[in-house]
């Protein structure tokens, strides 16, 4: 499991993982029917942090990954 806060950073350990570059991902997700998205507007969401969590989603479900959200332990209060 990979925890990060950083939605680039995740995405591009993902592709990695994957064997998958930003452009390869663009052309096989267009070929597939999601979406239409360019390299260029792809790598600028990213750049920005400005990606939208339903992109986020399409490009998991894509890749074969899914989103699950855990409620964090509570800290003890000092």
């Amino acid at each position: 499991m990979l925890e990060t806060t950083d939605i680039k950073e995740l995405i591009t350990i993902l592709l990695f993982r994957k064997g998958y570059s930003m452009r390869r991902l663009v052309k096989k997700m267009n070929e597939a029917g999601y979406p239409e998205m360019t390299i260029g507007g792809f790598s600028k969401m990213l750049n920005t942090r400005s990606i939208k969590f339903t992109r986020v989603q399409e490009i998991l479900e894509f890749l074969g990954y899914g989103l699950k959200v855990v409620e964090k332990p509570q800290q003890k209060e000092q």
